[in-house]
């Protein structure tokens, strides 16, 4: 729960300094979830484990990559 708290602080942090400087951003905090639970591959799963992160969450996951690919195509296509 500590990590999860510092993560959101550092997350809206950089949201504050992403505004000042009016560039094109988007910060969305997956409660629950750690640094790098996009990852699926096995050693990321296996990383998450061995420091006792949950893995369970593959809503949050699928929610976050196409969150991700709608900011990509947006802001890189055209």
């Amino acid at each position: 729960m500590f990590e999860h708290c510092l993560m959101s602080q550092a997350a809206k942090a950089l949201e504050e300094k992403l505004k000042a400087s009016r560039v094109a951003h988007e910060v969305h905090i997956y409660p629950g979830n750690g640094h790098a639970f996009m990852n699926r591959s096995p050693e990321g799963i296996k990383r998450r484990k061995s420091m006792g992160m949950p893995d369970e969450d593959e809503a949050a996951v699928q929610l976050a990559w196409s969150r991700f690919q709608s900011w990509m195509t947006h802001y890189l296509t055209g």
